[in-house]
């Protein structure tokens, strides 16, 4: 989170394959207004939508349960955007490169897409509207950052 600056009051935030859901709710802790989880798993979202109520911030969170390409696409077809898109991914798997196609759609002008990864996964320097801005290795964990290449493109 510190990659991308201590202003987050009024972001909007979409944490993708969210698992415990502890990116998003650090964003909300920090002032974010609105945070979208996406998992596939019904137990996770059962989980997610507990932690949401005994941290009363229910009118904060809205919860997807689906495939992750599914989701972003139908996102993108009901107008929505967010200031900072976070994908933590099952290592092992090409989930990024489908995904990032799908981003820039749904990024707003000055937003940031975080995507976590294995150091050893070769991500593209851009796709489909975003461009890579920082990459970063932690150990094991890898994470690059995209921005949208065009800010009056990215969020019309």
């Amino acid at each position: 989170m510190s990659l991308l600056g201590p202003q987050w009051e009024n972001r909007r935030v979409l944490d993708c394959f969210a698992g415990s859901g502890a990116f998003g709710f650090e964003a909300l802790s920090r002032g974010a207004s609105a945070v979208t989880f996406v998992d596939n798993h019904r137990k996770t979202g059962r989980h997610l939508s507990d932690t949401t109520a005994a941290l009363d911030v229910k009118d904060r969170v809205s919860l997807h349960i689906g495939d992750a390409t599914t989701v972003l696409k139908h996102l993108s077809e009901a107008g929505e955007w967010f200031d900072v898109l976070f994908f933590d991914p099952p290592y092992g798997h090409d989930h990024l490169a489908q995904i990032l196609p799908l981003c820039s759609a749904i990024t707003a002008p000055n937003g940031a897409v975080v995507t976590e990864h294995e150091p050893n996964e070769m991500l593209p320097d851009s796709a489909d509207g975003l461009v890579l801005s920082d990459r970063r290795r932690y150990g094991s964990t890898a994470i690059s950052i995209y921005r949208p290449t065009d800010s009056a493109e990215a969020h019309a």
